[in-house]
């Protein structure tokens, strides 16, 4: 007669547990996929914000370098100027110091009348 041998119940067991721990097994091998996934996608977040804000941080030094070099030249002109102006009041200076002690005080009409009338007695 052709009889299957029939399983015992140990084996049937072991085999249950057996199936049970290769469900087990690629269940968390499922997780961590998912997980590795998961850290892979937060790595390239990650990965992008810090290239955003390398940039920005670049941009922000560019600014503060370009408004350093415009406060440098400013304060080189506010010196020129100054530099000028005293030139200027100096040249002004020496300019009126003849002008001021050639002027003579005018004369009122009242004392151009009056010398004219003493001058033709």
């Amino acid at each position: 007669m052709g009889c299957t041998p029939s399983k015992t119940a140990a084996a049937v067991k072991v085999e249950e547990l057996s199936n049970a721990l290769v469900v087990e097994a690629e269940a968390v091998k499922a997780v961590e996929q998912k997980t590795d996934a998961e850290m892979v996608k937060e790595t390239a977040q990650l990965k992008l914000e810090t290239a955003e804000v390398k940039q920005k941080t670049a941009e922000v030094k560019q600014e503060l370098q370009q408004k350093l070099k415009l406060k440098q030249e400013l304060a080189e002109v506010k010196q020129e100027l100054k530099q000028e102006t005293a030139e200027l009041k100096q040249e002004l200076n020496e300019l009126m110091e003849p002008t001021i002690t050639e002027v003579k005080p005018e004369e009122t009409p009242a004392q151009s009348f009056w010398m004219g009338c003493c001058a033709s007695n």
